[in-house]
């Protein structure tokens, strides 16, 4: 009888420590649980939003800058001693290319390509 009234008492015991205020999720951690929901869930709408296409108003040729793709210069300056900060085109179909290092403007001939 000291047994089986021993074993209920551990069984007892071990099934009310699961239930003790002790192991409660304290208020604390539930709102930062809540707002980090919260903040993970902004954050993912505001990098879903799709932005639209800019286009740069001047009196010179006009640029239309859009997302969706990226572009790439073939065009390599550093051996000649240009890094190039900003590429127009004139109306007689010459390439202009601002220079970064000395703000030089260098006009390039069409075609381009040995090829074409």
């Amino acid at each position: 009888m000291a047994r089986s009234l021993t074993a209920l008492l551990l069984i007892l015991v071990i099934f009310s420590s699961g239930c003790a205020s002790v192991s409660a999720t304290p208020p604390a951690k539930i709102v930062s649980g809540i707002v980090s929901n919260v903040v993970s869930a902004l954050v993912k709408w505001l990098w879903s939003l799709k932005s639209t296409p800019k286009t740069a108003i001047s009196s010179r040729s006009m640029m239309k800058f859009e997302s969706g793709y990226t572009v790439e210069t073939v065009f390599d300056g550093s051996k000649l001693g240009i890094e190039p900060y900003s590429v127009e085109v004139s109306p007689s179909g010459q390439l202009l290319v601002l220079d970064s290092e000395n703000s030089n403007i260098y006009k390039i001939s069409t075609p381009l390509s040995r090829y074409v």
